[in-house]
């Protein structure tokens, strides 16, 4: 098992891929390759973490790539085919990174960049944020899924993807708890709001997706206590920058 986590790299990318691939083939096979991707990445994770007793935290390991596969599955509903083998290549990508770098964090860790997990987790969990809400925007207006179930999903969906990024930057569960809860609820508030607004699924997301890089990185320096003003207004500021443009060049149903 050792001498095959060495290539972990590759082994995740490589299953992952193979499974998507026949999701994609086999489009009526949804729910069973969403199912085997699950577990594959639970398998991969368990491998890589279960027998180190130095981390006490090993569940939260699990967080990434399960909110990954489920971000790229429900996505790929949506995504025009030429395009679906490209997002499913990035997104496994990612996935085989974190496995890898993880990896290297138990067991080589003097190969282990300082912060690599930390700023992956920053934008990794922005893009398949953009992702899975986009799909969730998409289920609503193409598929009239009722809102309470889009605006539940978000909730959680933003919950654990805060969660791993305060986890990620070594913030305890216990002095997080409050903030986390907090941040989820006005994300999912947020998401409703969007919801009213007449854009595509995709400007909804971007939008959504907006707030919840500059709210969780708020939350995430004031818990780290490295909160200034400098940095309140770098967020506030791309916050109402990136309102206007995107309020400028929407698309408008």
């Amino acid at each position: 098992m050792k001498d095959l986590r060495n290539y972990i790299f590759i082994l995740s990318f490589a299953v992952l891929q193979a499974v998507y691939i026949f999701f994609t083939n086999n489009i009526d096979y949804l729910t069973s390759s969403f199912a085997l991707s699950i577990s594959l990445a639970v398998i991969l994770t368990a491998a890589i973490v279960r027998k180190n007793k130095q981390i006490s935290d090993t569940i939260s390991f699990y967080v990434f790539p399960l909110l990954s596969i489920s971000a790229l599955f429900t996505s790929s509903t949506l995504v025009d085919p030429v395009y679906i083998h490209l997002l499913g290549v990035a997104v496994i990508l990612l996935i085989s990174f974190y496995f890898k770098q993880v990896y290297i964090y138990h067991y080589k860790m003097k190969e282990y960049k300082l912060g690599v997990l930390e700023n992956f987790s920053n934008y990794a969990n922005l893009i398949i944020f953009v992702l899975f809400t986009a799909s969730m925007y998409g289920f609503r207006t193409e598929l009239d899924t009722p809102s309470w179930q889009i605006i539940g999903a978000v909730l959680v969906f933003s919950s654990f993807s805060i969660h791993q990024l305060f986890w990620a930057n070594k913030i305890e569960v216990s002095k997080s708890l409050t903030t986390l809860i907090i941040t989820a609820l006005v994300i999912t508030e947020l998401a409703w709001a969007i919801s009213t607004l007449p854009f595509d699924y995709l400007s909804a997301s971007i939008l959504l997706s907006v707030a919840y890089y500059s709210l969780t990185n708020l939350a995430k320096s004031s818990l780290l206590e490295t909160l200034e003003s400098s940095k309140i207004k770098y967020y506030l500021s791309f916050l109402s920058v990136s309102y206007i443009l995107i309020f400028l060049s929407v698309r408008w149903l």
